[in-house]
């Protein structure tokens, strides 16, 4: 699978509130294809960078939407991650609008694996 980095952001854990730096690597518009400049993977970006992919006016452009909501310029990527602090499971939302990085739009408790509290106490 194809991906690229997100430079450090700080998230808060919705678990202890507490504040960390965090790098993320995403899929979205992430391909082992590219142009001139470089296969459209393996790059590191910043919130508000937009994503290395063919221009609108070459056919390929729309292989984008793949990742995107119902084939629109909008994407929404779920990142797993774990709180450094309290070690909670989390979903992060990294957002994506016309090949933009927006940013996080939402850090939540995983179903998955919901913090245990005192477990190691008993």
């Amino acid at each position: 699978m194809a991906f690229n980095t997100l430079e450090p952001i700080k998230i808060d854990c919705p678990v202890c509130d507490i504040r960390s730096e965090h790098q993320f690597q995403f899929e979205t518009g992430a391909d082992y294809k590219g142009d001139e400049t470089g296969r459209f993977c393996l790059r590191f970006y910043k919130v508000g960078d937009k994503l290395a992919w063919w221009p609108s006016s070459d056919a390929r452009y729309p292989l984008w939407r793949q990742y995107t909501e119902n084939g629109g310029d909008s994407a929404k990527e779920q990142i797993e991650m774990t709180c450094p602090n309290c070690r909670s499971s989390l979903i992060v939302s990294l957002a994506f609008e016309s090949l933009y990085i927006i940013g996080v739009v939402d850090v939540r408790i995983s179903v998955q694996a919901e913090p245990s509290r005192g477990a190691a106490d008993e």
